[in-house]
């Protein structure tokens, strides 16, 4: 007996327990079917927010890569000095139109010109002695040297008479052995003048020798490389600008002392521009060469420049992500200037009767892009495929042109909205948001609970 009244009581105990458990699960469906009731009524009581739509409409859309750049030369010329000097005189002042050629700088040249003299003279020289050798001794200078050798052999046979007679007496003791000899030795002498005389008159005679004209004529050659290298470091002291266009930089002044590769002047050829401006690499796949743009300068937006786009790279700066685009300007108008600022759309894309919404309509997503559309006063999201967008509108593929589009994406899937035009939408948030702003007492009192 006892043991049948124990498992009872066990009985019992596990049927409260399960009791228990299923009147916590009834609570928890009740609060739930509860919260759900309450959020379903909240949702269909809720007022409708008023949102502008738009309908899509059939329009032109042109999609376009917007970049700032600048306008600049395509040929920059950059001046500087190629010898060291001071600096005489600076003949144009920046903002100058110069024509190639043109003398703009001169460097002092005193020095220079000195040199120049001499070598010119030294040139002179050269040239005069070839010419002196390659037209041969004059008929005076053979006479001349034949008149030599009839007076040294007439010396010679005076001399070879004393000797004879000094001799005889020599023979017989009447003269001493020194002046026997001092006769012998100037008969000697006297032979070698003859000699000495007569290769002479044969090397007259001979003349041009071939190796006399060579070396001439090789220092004649010298002296003109010399004159030549002077008259180059002469002309290094003026600086011309080596293409037509406007002197854009100035470093130069009178006076200034100037080395090897100092930059005086900078010139740019305007007549030859274009427009450099970078975009986002991203960009790349929608850029073709020859795709139209136009070009703004912020102070003259009334008056647009186009042009074309000429170059697209050739790299991409990896480190800012980024690529350099070269454009042709059309023809600029006077306030154009180098290195100025220019506001550049490209046109990457036309779709005329695209059907279109304006750019703040479409979504993105993960998983695509998306217009909210409004279904029995619900916000009902639907995948789209944007063809390109202009700075106002976007041309879609695939949306049906009577769909109505909110404005501004930013209501949730499933929300009752109202439709209304853009101002009523305007005053509608705005009277929303005055009433969510808490309102500051104005005094102590208002302050009181």
């Amino acid at each position: 007996m006892a043991g049948t009244h124990r498992c009872g009581v066990c009985r019992a105990g596990l049927g409260g327990e399960r009791l228990g458990f299923l009147r916590t699960v009834l609570k928890f469906v009740l609060i739930v079917a509860v919260v759900a009731g309450a959020f379903y009524i909240y949702q269909r009581v809720k007022p409708a927010r008023e949102t502008a739509v738009t309908t899509p409409e059939l329009r032109e859309v042109v999609e376009v890569v917007v970049a700032s750049g600048k306008l600049r030369a395509r040929r920059r010329s950059e001046l500087g000095a190629e010898v060291a000097g001071v600096v005489e005189s600076v003949s144009v002042e920046e903002g100058a139109q110069v024509t190639t050629g043109q003398v703009v700088v001169r460097l002092r040249d005193e020095e220079a010109r000195l040199r120049l003299a001499q070598s010119a003279s030294a040139l002179d020289t050269a040239r005069a002695n070839l010419a002196k050798v390659e037209a041969g001794p004059q008929p005076e200078e053979i006479k001349r040297a034949e008149a030599d050798v009839v007076r040294e052999e007439a010396m010679l046979l005076q001399r070879e008479q004393d000797l004879d007679r000094l001799q005889k007496l020599f023979e017989k003791n009447i003269v001493n052995t020194a002046d026997y000899q001092k006769a012998r030795n100037e008969r000697d002498v006297a032979h070698a003048a003859v000699d000495a005389a007569q290769r002479g008159v044969d090397l007259l005679k001979a003349q041009p020798r071939a190796v006399d004209l060579e070396l001439a004529r090789a220092r004649v050659a010298e002296s003109q490389a010399a004159l030549a290298a002077e008259r180059e470091q002469l002309d290094k002291r003026t600086v011309r600008s080596a293409l037509a266009g406007v002197v854009t930089t100035r470093n130069a002044e009178p006076g200034q002392a100037v080395s090897v590769g100092t930059r005086l002047l900078a010139i740019d050829d305007m007549s030859d521009p274009e427009v450099l401006v970078e975009t986002d690499e991203n960009n790349l796949a929608k850029l073709r060469v020859d795709q139209p743009a136009t070009m703004v300068a912020p102070a003259f937006r009334d008056q647009p420049i186009t042009g074309t786009l000429r170059q697209i790279g050739p790299e991409v700066d990896y480190e800012r992500g980024v690529v350099a685009l070269r454009l042709t300007p059309g023809p600029l108008p006077e306030f154009a200037r180098p290195n100025m600022t220019l506001d550049t759309s490209i046109e990457v894309g036309r779709f005329a009767d695209a059907v279109s919404v304006p750019v703040s309509a479409v979504v993105r997503r993960d998983n695509g892009e998306f217009v909210v559309v409004v279904e029995n006063e619900r916000a009902r999201l639907r995948k789209v495929t944007v063809l390109g967008r202009s700075p106002e509108y976007a041309a879609l593929e695939n949306l049906d042109a009577p769909a109505v589009v909110l404005r501004a994406a930013s209501v949730e899937e499933g929300e009752r909205v109202k439709a209304v035009s853009g101002e009523q939408a305007a005053e509608a948030e705005a009277s929303a948001r005055a009433a969510a702003t808490p309102v500051e007492p104005s005094s102590a009192a208002d302050r009181r609970p």
